[in-house]
């Protein structure tokens, strides 16, 4: 998946647009499971 740059910035942004975005939604779940971290969700 090729994700655009301004894409991304606006992640950078708050919490919230990253959470709203489902792709930056999809990258954010990948994160936190290299992270151990998906128990969190």
């Amino acid at each position: 998946k090729d994700i655009s740059a301004r894409r991304v910035k606006r992640w950078g942004f708050s919490l919230q647009e990253l959470v709203q975005d489902p792709i930056g939604r999809e990258q954010f779940v990948k994160f936190l499971e290299m992270e151990y971290s998906s128990e969190n969700l």
